[in-house]
């Protein structure tokens, strides 16, 4: 049976941890079938236990395996959900709808095609003033990012572009976005074309510590939303 062994795992888990729970679903990489060989993938676990007072993420090892535990009550669903559709993360609307069922209490399938409605209907709308914050945010560090400065400084200022400019990216197109190795599934999802260009201008600026595609790429970006912005009252962690 596909990742038997880990859905042992998790059923022991579960048992000895969260006994009273009634729907528990494996997800992640594992219960994809998608894990990378060799990699120690950890074992996410969707726990809706009631006899919890509040939600709770729980890490732990268990049997060698390092266990990600979300561990939430019925009521406490909606509100999850919403927070995924303010945040446009759909962490746990994806984790639900790929999960694999471990236990169910007759509730599963409702859960599941609940998750696919929130899923399909997408992301709250981008307020204006929320563009322009990241607009803002992109066209600071695009002043910072050349190449007279040590290429040190130009990493690290890269590692920001590449948060924000995909989430730009996604974000003006009503597209759910993500975390991590997930923002770049979802900008791929998204346009994988635009996806490849981004990758290629990383790699121009780790090779030859040149960032001009870089730039070039997030001032075509900007442009049709008014180019880079330097004006307006925006939230600042008051950076130099």
């Amino acid at each position: 049976m596909k990742n038997k062994k880990a859905e042992q795992i998790v059923r022991e888990y579960v048992s000895m941890q969260f006994p009273e729970s009634r729907v528990v679903l494996m997800a992640g990489s594992i219960a994809r079938g998608d894990a990378v060989a060799g990699a120690g993938s950890d074992i996410d676990v969707i726990i809706v236990d009631d006899s919890q007072e509040l939600p709770f993420k729980k890490s732990e090892w268990f049997e060698e395996r390092l266990m990600e535990s979300f561990i939430v009550t019925r009521r406490s669903l909606r509100y999850f959900f919403e927070q995924s559709k303010q945040n446009a993360l759909p962490s746990m609307l994806r984790m639900i709808i790929d999960g694999q069922i471990i236990r169910d209490d007759g509730t599963v399938l409702h859960l599941k095609q609940a998750a696919v409605r929130w899923m399909e209907h997408g992301p709250a709308e981008w307020s204006f003033d929320e563009m322009n914050q990241i607009r803002y945010e992109i066209s600071e560090y695009l002043d910072d990012l050349h190449q007279n400065r040590p290429f040190g400084e130009n990493v690290f200022i890269m590692s920001r572009l590449c948060t924000l400019l995909p989430q730009f990216i996604l974000r003006t197109r009503d597209k759910w976005t993500g975390d991590g190795k997930w923002q770049y599934r979802m900008l791929k999802q998204a346009d994988e074309e635009l996806s490849k260009r981004f990758v290629l201008a990383l790699q121009e600026l780790f090779q030859t510590q040149n960032p001009g595609m870089l730039v070039q790429l997030a001032e075509e970006l900007l442009e049709p939303y008014g180019g880079r912005l330097y004006e307006g009252v925006f939230y600042s962690s008051f950076s130099e």
